[in-house]
This record gives C-alpha cells, structure tokens and sequence, in this order.
C-alpha cells in the first residue's frame, strides 16, 4: 500500500525522490533507500516506535529546510501512517 501512495497522484512522492526513491540530487531530495537520514533523526530515535515518528514528523510536517511540503491536511492520517512504513522499510529500517 505505501509503494502504491508513494507512486500515485495523491501523494507523488516521486516526483521528487525518484520512481526508484533514490531521489534527485538536482532539486536536493535525498535518497530514501540508505541508511543515511538528512533531515528525520531515525539514527538518534530510540526503537522502531522511535524511528517511525522521526519520519512521520517530517512527512506531516514538512521540511522548511527545503521544499518538502506539509502532508498533514492533504493526506489521511493512515495515508501518512502507511507512508512513514514504507519510508523506513526503504532505508532498511527494522
């Protein structure tokens, strides 16, 4: 379901990161595949529940550190809860 949303209209996430999530250097959006964490504190978080949150935050929240937008108000809450999965299932989260 979160590849879905992650490739659909609704969410487009990959206009940004890329139909494969290794994002494009060329607008500054990160690869969403590593283990490296720009901008959601994953390495810092304490366990899953944790790590989720970090990246939930910044899907909800967006970024004013580039042009990620506020997802909250324009996706469910199950929409983005459904995302934050696949995110952290993409950069090798456990």
């Amino acid at each position: 379901a979160g590849d879905a949303l992650f490739h659909s209209e609704t969410a487009a996430c990959y206009y940004c990161h890329g139909s494969d999530a290794k994002g494009r250097k060329d607008i500054g959006a990160p690869n969403l595949t590593d283990n490296i964490w720009l901008w959601a504190d994953v390495p810092a978080a304490d366990g899953a529940e944790g790590k989720l949150a970090a990246i939930r935050g910044v899907i909800a929240n967006g970024l004013n550190k580039g042009v990620m937008p506020a997802w909250a108000g324009r996706l469910s809450p199950e929409q983005i809860k459904v995302l934050t999965v696949y995110v952290h299932e993409l950069g090798g989260g456990q």
